[in-house]
């Protein structure tokens, strides 16, 4: 709306003739839009683009850490002829799930943890050439999360927590029973609620250091050269512990060893 009011302003003392004369260039400046977008007409997604764009969307789901070339190799498998970047393309279009969650110390032994997830998917399944679907859902979920903790002490916590998850399901194949999963199926929606404590050991190792000595010695036995390294490890065997799991899984540190080798060079 403001373009056309800007379009009729700049051209309120020029004549019809002018008016229509005025380039294109000249148009898009005066209404304040790149000249690109001008000529750009948007091209409707085909449905070969739509159905890849499904499939790469039930990969992601499965395999959220794959990668664009992942993804083109398991397509290939499936029949469709598609390269990585054409992957990244499609991925372009695909809607990502977002995630939020925070924690608020109502006091020092109360914590309130609270989050929420929205869950945007698009399944796709069937088979036989021509493929013929059987399962073609999209849709988009909220999924809340929310827990209460209280620390007894610096070691001891009793907490609850309540979560929701959504899992689409969907089978190309008749089951045993002889149902298929297709479209008509709603997915699967789960809610949990946990109770429960946690004790928390902590402790705190001694402090340690370590020498090591390393010399080397060069010479020649005939006409071959000759390489001695030494290498000696905890010079002052020291007892020291570099490492813990738990207080009960402490690891012990190397004790003092030493090792000369020899190089012989033909």
């Amino acid at each position: 709306m403001s373009h056309d009011v800007h379009f009729r302003t700049r051209f309120s003392d020029v004549s019809p003739i002018s008016r229509l004369d005025a380039g294109i260039a000249q148009q898009a400046r005066l209404v304040g839009v790149v000249r690109s977008s001008v000529y750009y007409r948007a091209h409707p997604v085909s449905g070969a683009d739509q159905l890849l764009r499904r499939r790469i969307q039930e990969l992601r789901m499965a395999f959220p850490f794959a990668s664009a070339r992942m993804l083109a190799r398991q397509l290939r498998r499936d029949g469709h002829e598609v390269a990585r970047r054409r992957v990244c393309t499609l991925m372009k279009g695909i809607d990502a799930s977002r995630f939020v969650q925070g924690a608020v110390h109502v006091t020092d032994r109360w914590i309130v943890v609270g989050g929420l997830r929205l869950l945007t998917y698009s399944q796709l399944a069937g088979k036989g050439r021509p493929f013929q679907l059987n399962t073609n859902r999209s849709d988009s979920k909220w999924l809340p999360r929310a827990g209460v903790i209280y620390k007894a002490t610096d070691c001891l916590s009793q907490y609850g927590r309540y979560s929701e998850s959504l899992k689409p399901m969907s089978t190309i194949a008749a089951l045993s029973s002889g149902v298929v999963i297709d479209s008509n199926v709603e997915p699967e929606h789960a809610k949990s609620y946990e109770v429960g404590a946690k004790f928390d050991t902590r402790f705190t190792l001694p402090a340690y250091f370590v020498v090591n000595v390393f010399a080397t010695y060069d010479t020649k036995i005939g006409r071959h050269s000759v390489h001695y390294p030494l290498n000696v490890k905890n010079v002052f065997n020291k007892t020291n512990y570099p490492s813990s799991a738990s207080q009960h899984f402490v690891a012990i540190g190397d004790a003092r060893s030493a090792t000369l080798l020899a190089t012989f060079a033909l």
